[in-house]
């Protein structure tokens, strides 16, 4: 139905009544309040890091993450597996992944293990999803499609099916199974003529209504979205440790990961986009909120931050982070590691890469020489030279066999990062990278995330905030406990000395 203007004022008021902190976003977009992880502090570095894995194949063996301090796991992580199960469990398997990690004797005690839930999109492939989309009172917590006819820019009809499975109930089909290759995962239908089984709807991306306001089994939309969905038995499972909350609402519609068209397919005004996030701030607030009561954690509650490479970004970042009240040293910080350019010319490869080839992997850097871990990527689903994100031969992407030579398995951190990292760190503070994709090969053929030496020392603790060594020098120092961590923002020379 349509939403109602009182949800926008009741929205609006929770949020301005209850928030007590800057808003932080990063990643997913979303507009949480920036929190401090309900666990105690620490400089351990090795536990001062976080990468989001992920391996389309199957389960992510444990020997691949082995080291990190989070390990947040995608909602693509066993696509093979979920994809092709009747009824889909993707939910099911993340807690499977979790425990196999959690449990196993090459995760160190200090790792904490995160899962995925979508805040805006409901994927039929979590059965707890799947069952409100089955039973028709729920329809009030979904949107609709704005009219009944059409045309839609999304259909609302899957031609899998013969005769075709329609719905009213808005979906797109971005990143959605099929019953044959092509789409994101295959399902493997038991019958002829028969689409993916996502229970009574066709598979796609559904859309939460966050303003709906209808009481269903004793239950409000904010009550189920928190306690039935986000913290559920496998959200809250004492071995899930925190969440990557995706995708947010704003006044110009659906942020990070919009479909085209669906503002329209859904008939939503300027006036129903305000409400909308209005309920959606009010409930990510309360979703917060029990979430840090549970003891566990967000990557959304993180402030994103970077020192610029340039001498007068460097030195003006590293003045303002180096004070007392400043972000890093208040909040709980993830310092992303800056991507190494592509390789100009693959000559491994008989090609040139570059666009997607650089997004998903194909580089130096954070995978040391990445062909080898996005070999599943690259021979699979990298595009062909007709299109516009790689200008490879069909014969390079299916032709060219590991191990490709000059690529190193072990990665090189950036000294700048770690030495940055270092200098704004306050007592809650991860170092790494989310999504990278999933196209990998198993470990020992140096697929996965191995763990880099530079993160396995121990600096010791701080023995005070980072300083300036003259009025603007551009010269930043630091002491720790164990180490001498300084920064040049003139010549970009970084210098960590570890000492007793």
């Amino acid at each position: 139905g349509k939403m109602r203007l009182s949800a926008l004022v009741v929205g609006v008021a929770a949020a301005a009544t209850t928030a007590d902190g800057r808003t932080c976003g990063n990643e997913g977009g979303t507009s949480s309040i920036c929190s401090l992880p309900p666990w105690p502090p620490t400089y351990q570095m090795n536990a001062s890091t976080i990468i989001m894995p992920c391996n389309y194949t199957g389960f992510q063996d444990p020997s691949t993450t082995a080291g990190w301090g989070v390990v947040d796991f995608d909602w693509s992580n066993d696509l093979d597996g979920w994809s092709a199960a009747t009824p889909m469990n993707n939910d099911e398997r993340q807690l499977i992944q979790v425990k196999l990690t959690k449990n196993s004797p090459l995760t160190p005690n200090y790792t904490k293990v995160w899962i995925y839930r979508n805040s805006v999109y409901g994927y039929p492939w979590f059965k707890s999803v799947r069952t409100l989309l089955d039973d028709p009172a729920y329809a009030p917590w979904f949107m609709m499609y704005g009219n009944s006819t059409g045309p839609y820019i999304s259909p609302n009809c899957d031609t899998n099916y013969k005769p075709p499975k329609c719905t009213q109930y808005f979906h797109t089909q971005m990143d959605t199974p099929l019953p044959h290759p092509g789409g994101y995962g295959e399902c493997h239908p038991t019958e002829p003529n028969t689409g993916c089984d996502c229970g009574t709807k066709p598979c796609g991306f559904y859309v939460f209504n966050h303003s709906a306001t209808a009481i269903i089994n004793n239950q409000s939309f904010q009550e189920w979205f928190i306690n039935s969905y986000m913290l559920n038995e496998i959200g809250g499972d004492e071995l899930v440790d925190g969440f990557y909350w995706d995708d947010t609402w704003y006044p110009g519609g659906v942020g990070d990961d919009p479909e085209k068209g669906m503002l329209a397919d859904m008939g939503l005004t300027s006036a129903d986009l305000l409400q909308l996030t209005a309920s959606y701030n009010a409930n990510m607030l309360a979703l917060r909120n029990r979430t840090l009561a549970a003891g566990k954690f967000a990557w959304q509650l993180l402030t994103s931050e970077r020192v610029p490479a340039d001498p007068s970004g460097c030195t003006a970042a590293l003045q303002e982070f180096c004070q007392p009240g400043a972000a890093p040293q208040t909040e709980a910080m993830y310092f992303p590691i800056a991507r190494a350019p592509a390789f100009t010319n693959c000559t491994v490869f008989g090609c040139t890469c570059k666009g997607e080839a650089d997004y998903y992997g194909i580089r130096e850097g954070s995978f040391g020489c990445a062909p080898v871990g996005a070999q599943q990527w690259w021979i699979h689903e990298a595009k062909p030279c007709n299109s516009s994100y790689s200008c490879c031969t069909v014969e390079d992407y299916t032709q060219k066999p590991p191990p490709y030579q000059g690529c190193e398995i072990v990665p090189k951190v950036n000294l700048v990062d770690l030495t940055n990292f270092l200098l704004i760190r306050g007592p809650y503070a991860w170092i790494g990278h989310g999504w990278q994709g999933c196209g990998q090969p198993l470990a020992d053929q140096g697929g996965g995330y191995p763990f880099p030496s530079e993160f396995k020392v121990d600096y010791g603790t701080p023995e005070g905030l980072c300083k300036e060594t003259a009025s603007n020098s551009g010269v930043f120092i630091r002491q720790f406990t164990k180490a001498t961590v300084q920064m040049d923002c003139k010549t970009g020379t970084p210098s960590i000395v570890t000492h007793g």
